[in-house]
């Protein structure tokens, strides 16, 4: 987690087959799910990841190398340069 968060406010979203730790936010498993209050919260969860995949998705049309980055992330500094990567892509993206 050291490699993938700067912060202690730092977090992830994810779906129900990841566990609940610390900076993992997983929407809820049934019966859980089944409660008003968390199946607004998993909605709210739900859209953002939408926005995000479809977010991905036009980047990864635009710029092939997104489709297959072959980085092998295996230390920090692989994975600084995979996320400069994406950063690069994503500001070209917003230029054009």
């Amino acid at each position: 987690p050291g490699w993938f968060f700067g912060t202690d406010q730092e977090f992830m979203w994810a779906d129900s087959a990841y566990t609940i730790i610390s900076r993992v936010i997983p929407v809820h498993k049934r019966p859980a799910a089944d409660d008003p209050l968390n199946r607004q919260f998993d909605t709210a969860v739900s859209r953002t990841r939408i926005r995000s995949e479809h977010c991905m998705g036009a980047i990864n049309r635009r710029f092939q190398s997104q489709r297959g980055l072959r980085i092998r992330i295996n230390r920090r500094h692989d994975h600084v340069d995979a996320c400069n990567w994406i950063w690069m892509c994503l500001i070209l993206h917003n230029l054009v």
